[in-house]
């Protein structure tokens, strides 16, 4: 339970929410990341969050969005990352696949072609 002490100490509410649904793969396109992105954007702004929402992201992007939002957050803040899309799960690691997914055909392919998430924020 939070107290009025733990609260005040909070500084800015940030979050960074990516959604990918258009992949260069026909197969693997989504249709609900892009919606599940601006509900939750929505949802956090009623809450007072700064929220940076962006959509369908080569790998170079998230890549750069997610460095800038890391190089964002100070002691105090609360802050969310949310990725809707798809993911994939190899050798103990977890990886957010980007749209640019053609070049991803075999499991030693992840480190070079998706974003780590161990690795970000």
């Amino acid at each position: 339970m939070a107290t009025c002490n733990e609260s005040s100490s909070i500084r800015r509410k940030l979050a960074l929410i990516i959604g990918n649904g258009n992949y260069s793969r026909p197969q693997n396109r989504l249709t609900h990341p892009v919606m599940n992105a601006n509900d939750l954007c929505d949802s956090l702004k009623k809450i007072n969050f700064n929220v940076t929402t962006v959509i369908d992201l080569v790998k170079q992007e998230m890549l750069k969005r997610i460095t800038e939002f890391s190089k964002a957050i100070s002691d105090g803040d609360l802050i969310l990352f949310y990725f809707s899309g798809h993911g994939y799960h190899v050798n103990g690691e977890n990886y957010m696949i980007p749209i640019d997914d053609d070049n991803i055909k075999a499991d030693c392919d992840f480190e070079d072609f998706a974003v780590n998430f161990q690795r970000t924020l």
